[in-house]
């Protein structure tokens, strides 16, 4: 997962009226309640996923939405998921 390259790509989209690139990042916690965690695996479902984005960007404002989610063999502190949305303004 590379957010930089990421933020390269959707920020290089043609778009003029592009006002805004949120961006969010999940990682890693070293606690689930009261247990410790040593690791995490991640399992998407990449069908509902994609029905999610494409219904988030028919909403008024939103010009695009990137999403990378890491696969297994995580430990804590690891990036889990990065999430660009780019818009029109900060409102949407």
């Amino acid at each position: 997962m590379d957010l930089t390259g990421m933020i390269a790509d959707i920020a290089d989209t043609p778009i003029s009226r592009a006002a805004c690139c949120y961006v969010t990042m999940g990682c890693g916690a070293a606690c689930a309640g009261r247990r410790k965690v040593r690791g995490l695996r991640v399992a998407v479902d990449h069908k509902r996923l994609s029905r999610i984005l494409a219904e988030q960007k028919t909403r008024a404002g939103i010009i695009d939405i990137r999403v990378a989610i890491a696969r297994s063999g995580l430990a804590v502190g690891d990036d889990v998921m990065f999430l660009i949305v780019r818009g029109t303004s900060a409102k949407t």
